[in-house]
Parts: structure tokens; C-alpha cells; sequence
């Protein structure tokens, strides 16, 4: 098991640690703190403006104050936490699509 799980919603991707891994489908963990380091460049047009979101660069960082979850193994290869899915990685990754 990698130490870090980053759930999947969309676009958006929001990393979170490995806190304890309970059995080979059960594992509890954490989400991390994330801080952007860069405002991302924009265009005008939409809303407001077309994002430039491929420069994206954050401080991503263990959050202790943070409530750890549970997520399960299922029989599709995924592991879950209620309804959010998550993946196991090596890396932690955050993403954040401002053109929404």
C-alpha cells in the first residue's frame, strides 16, 4: 500500500495521507493541507476568465487537526469512503479547476 491517497471529484483532486492501514481493504487516513504558492495565470472570457490551471504549484503538507476517514477496497479495484472515491499513490497531488 503507497502512504497517500488522493480523492478524485471531477476535476478537483484533494490529497490525503495514509494514517494507518487497519487490513490489505481497510485503511484509515487524513487530508493534507494545501497551500498555493502561485496564482494561476488567467484569460478573459467565461465568467470571469479562462484559467491557465497546467502551472499550478502547491505546498502540500500532513494536517493533524484534520478528522481521519476510513476508505474500503471494493470488488471494482477502488477504494471508497462513503460515495467519494480514492486512488492510492506514491505522490500527493492537488488540483484545483478554477474554471468552474
Amino acid at each position: 500500500m503507497e502512504k497517500y491517497f488522493n480523492h478524485y471529484s471531477y476535476s478537483d483532486v484533494t490529497p490525503y495521507e495514509l494514517i494507518k492501514q487497519r487490513t490489505e481493504k481497510m485503511a484509515v487516513i487524513r487530508a493534507m493541507k494545501c497551500t498555493l504558492l502561485e496564482t494561476p495565470s488567467h484569460k478573459s472570457g467565461g465568467f470571469l476568465a479562462h484559467f491557465e490551471n497546467d502551472e499550478q504549484k502547491w505546498k502540500i503538507e500532513p494536517d493533524t487537526s484534520r478528522k481521519p476517514i476510513t476508505v474500503r477496497l471494493h470488488k471494482d479495484g477502488k477504494w471508497y469512503s462513503g460515495s467519494m472515491k480514492f486512488r492510492n499513490e506514491l505522490e500527493p497531488i492537488k488540483f484545483y479547476d478554477y474554471n468552474f
